[in-house]
C-alpha cells in the first residue's frame, strides 16, 4: 500500500498522464532588443512527460525559440508542494505562475469555479462553447488578480466510483462514505443530497482512507482514478459523467509584463490554437482510462433516467444559486443564457 509521504509525492489532482515524473525541464528564450534576462518559474502538480506540458513547453519554445535571454523552468510533479502552497509561492515572489486544476484555480479566482457545477456542462460541445465565449471575461475577473490567463482547458468530467459493491444506482450512494476536499461546498452539498457522510481529507491522504474504508465514494475523472490508483479499491462506478473540470495555465501579471509586447501577443496566439489540441489529449487520455477500468473488470451501473433527474433538479435547487457560492449568481445567469442560445439553434 502507498503511504502518506509516497501518495503525496505522486499527487497530482488533475489532468491525463499515465505515470509520474518529478525532472524538471528548462525552455530557453530571449529577446533581441536591449541586454535583458528575465527567469519565469511555474509549478504545477502534472508530470514532466503529459502531453499537457509537452504542448505547454513547445507552445513557448517554438514562440521564443530565437530569443535565449530568458529562462523558463516548469517544475511539474508536485515538486514545489501542492497546489495552494504554490499559490503562496507566487504570492511570495518564489515563482511566477502555475498550471492549475480546481484548488489553484479557488485560490486565485474563484469565480471561475462556476465551470465546475455539477450538470451544468453536459458535454465536450458545450465546454467547448462556453469557454471560447467566456474566455475574454475569465481573462479580465484573472487580470484584476494580477494574473495573466494565457490558457483555459480541462480535467474531463467527473465519474461517481466507490469501493462498494451493494451500490447499484445513484441514489444507493447514499449509504456510503463521501470524499471532500476541506472547505469545499459542492462535495458537501452532494453529500447531504444524497444523504451521505461527508469525509474531508486532503486528497494525497485518500490512497489510505479508501484502504481503510475511511472513505467509500469519490468522484474525479477516470484518468486521475487509475493515476493516483485510487482504481484499485473500486468495485461500481455510476455511469454518469455529471461535472465539467477546468484547468488554467496563468502567469503573475508584474512577470508577464516584462516580456516585450509583441512577443506576449505571439505567445497569446500561439495558445489560442493549441487549445483545442490539449483538450482533445486530454479526453483522449480519459477515454482510454474508461477502457482500462472496464477492462479491470469494474462494474458500470447506469442510472435511471427518473434518478437523474432528480439529481440535477436537487443540484439545480441547492447548489447553483447557494449563498456561499465563489462565483457572481450573475456570472451563471450568462452561462445559463448561452447554454439556452446554442440549444435552440
Amino acid at each position: 500500500m502507498m503511504t502518506g509521504g509516497k501518495a503525496k509525492r505522486y499527487y497530482i489532482f488533475c489532468l491525463f498522464c499515465l505515470k509520474i515524473s518529478i525532472l524538471t525541464f528548462p525552455i530557453t528564450l530571449n529577446f533581441p532588443t536591449k541586454a535583458l534576462s528575465l527567469t519565469v518559474k511555474i509549478g504545477t502538480l502534472a508530470p514532466a512527460d503529459s502531453d499537457w506540458l509537452k504542448i505547454i513547453g513547445s507552445t513557448i519554445n517554438d514562440t521564443l525559440k530565437n530569443h535565449p535571454d530568458i529562462k523558463v523552468y516548469i517544475y511539474p510533479g508536485g515538486v514545489l508542494g501542492d497546489e495552494e502552497e504554490m499559490v503562496k509561492k507566487i504570492a511570495d515572489g518564489q515563482i511566477d505562475g502555475g498550471i492549475f486544476t480546481l484548488q489553484g484555480i479557488k485560490k486565485t479566482a474563484p469565480e471561475i469555479r462556476v465551470l465546475d457545477l455539477p450538470i451544468l456542462l453536459k458535454s465536450y460541445d458545450e465546454a467547448d462553447r462556453i469557454t471560447d465565449k467566456f474566455f475574454p471575461e475569465f481573462q479580465k475577473i484573472y487580470e484584476k488578480r494580477g494574473f495573466k490567463l494565457l490558457l483555459l482547458t480541462e480535467q474531463g468530467f467527473s465519474y461517481f466510483f466507490t469501493t462498494r459493491k451493494d451500490v447499484n444506482s445513484l441514489k444507493d450512494l447514499g449509504k456510503t462514505r463521501f470524499w471532500g476536499w476541506k472547505e469545499e461546498r459542492i462535495p458537501k452539498a452532494i453529500a447531504e443530497i444524497l444523504g451521505a457522510n461527508i469525509i474531508s481529507l486532503p486528497a494525497h491522504a485518500v490512497y489510505e482512507a479508501l484502504g481503510s474504508v475511511m472513505v467509500e465514494t469519490f468522484n474525479t475523472a477516470p484518468l486521475t482514478c487509475l493515476i493516483m490508483q485510487w482504481c484499485k479499491f473500486v468495485k461500481n462506478i455510476i455511469d454518469f459523467p455529471f461535472r465539467f473540470q477546468p484547468g488554467v495555465f496563468i502567469i503573475a501579471t508584474k512577470t508577464w509584463e516584462k516580456i516585450p509586447e509583441n512577443i506576449r501577443n505571439e505567445i497569446e496566439r500561439k495558445f489560442k490554437e493549441n487549445r483545442k489540441i490539449i483538450s482533445q489529449k486530454i479526453r483522449e487520455g480519459n477515454e482510454s482510462a474508461l477502457k482500462k477500468i472496464k477492462d479491470m473488470g469494474l462494474k458500470f451501473v447506469k442510472p435511471p433516467q427518473s434518478e437523474i433527474d432528480w439529481f440535477e433538479n436537487q443540484v439545480k435547487d441547492k447548489i447553483w444559486f447557494s449563498k456561499d457560492s465563489e462565483y457572481p449568481h450573475e456570472l451563471l445567469k450568462k452561462i445559463l443564457d448561452e447554454l439556452k442560445k446554442t440549444k435552440s439553434k
